[in-house]
């Protein structure tokens, strides 16, 4: 009876071990030919706004996971509304861009805040001896845009290297060429009065995510060894104690047949 439960208990185990190391099946080198079963992942980069320097490599290039970012506020004067349309904020992000020399999908606008301007201009008309006086109010916005930019490198120097250029790239003389050219592509009427005249820049962080976790990291197929070992280890266990446990048996049966008793002595009678 208990050899037929431990062959139950050893095809179960095996049936769980098959099921674990199927779920840790590594992917084909080349595409299948039947579709997923749920939609790919989709791709993080977006199209930059303009062509990129240089050629196209022949292979995929290595992911780094290390990342600076820094943040800098914009003062716009001549912002005709209080609200940034989506309009706006892409003729934001893609002049502030091309100010740094980098693509657009490395610039957010984090936040956005508005001041009301309101300025009064006398305008004066000479018609022969006559001097029309008109006083005409005119009502702005000054806007602080916060944008945050973020990059990724191999390591620190390289991102002090990347901020120090960012940095001396990113005023406001250097900006407004590039943002009066973004707001009429872009189609952004609420800006189009508006220039910048300064922009302050925060010092970065570096972010290293792999330097946060210092323990061993295992792959799907080798947590499916670890499993798959530990099964066969248990079983191997098993059977020894069964093995031992009937041989003990089997070993106590044999003496009582050749000696016509049993094998503890206090049970033997005096002659």
């Amino acid at each position: 009876m208990n050899f037929i439960i431990f062959q139950a208990l050893f095809v179960f185990i095996c049936i769980l071990s098959c099921a674990v190391y199927a779920q840790t099946v590594a992917p084909t080198t080349s595409p299948t030919t039947s579709p997923t079963a749920s939609p790919t992942a989709t791709p993080t980069m977006v199209p930059t706004a303009t062509p990129t320097a240089g050629f196209p490599t022949y292979a995929p290039s290595n992911q780094v996971s290390s990342m600076f970012y820094f943040t800098s506020v914009i003062l716009l004067n001549g912002v005709s509304a209080s609200d940034l349309t989506d309009s706006d904020e892409q003729a934001i992000i893609v002049a502030s861009a091309m100010t740094m020399g980098i693509p657009s999908n490395e610039v957010i606008i984090t936040n956005y805040k508005t001041s009301l301007d309101n300025r009064r201009v006398r305008i004066l008309r000479s018609d022969k001896d006559d001097v029309e006086k008109a006083d005409l109010l005119t009502t702005t916005y000054v806007a602080y845009v916060g944008v945050k930019t973020s990059v990724l490198v191999n390591n620190t120097n390289q991102a002090q290297s990347l901020y120090d250029q960012y940095d001396a790239a990113f005023t406001a003389k250097a900006f407004n060429p590039y943002f009066t050219q973004a707001v009429a592509t872009y189609s952004a009427p609420s800006l189009e009065q508006a220039y910048a005249t300064e922009v302050t820049t925060a010092p970065y962080t570096y972010d290293n995510p792999d330097s946060a976790d210092d323990g061993i990291k295992l792959s799907k197929g080798a947590l499916a060894g670890v499993i798959i070992a530990v099964i066969f280890g248990l079983i191997f266990g098993f059977y020894c104690i069964y093995f031992c446990t009937e041989k003990a048996g089997g070993s106590d049966g044999i003496r009582e047949n050749l000696l016509g008793s049993p094998i503890n002595g206090d049970d033997h009678e005096g002659h």
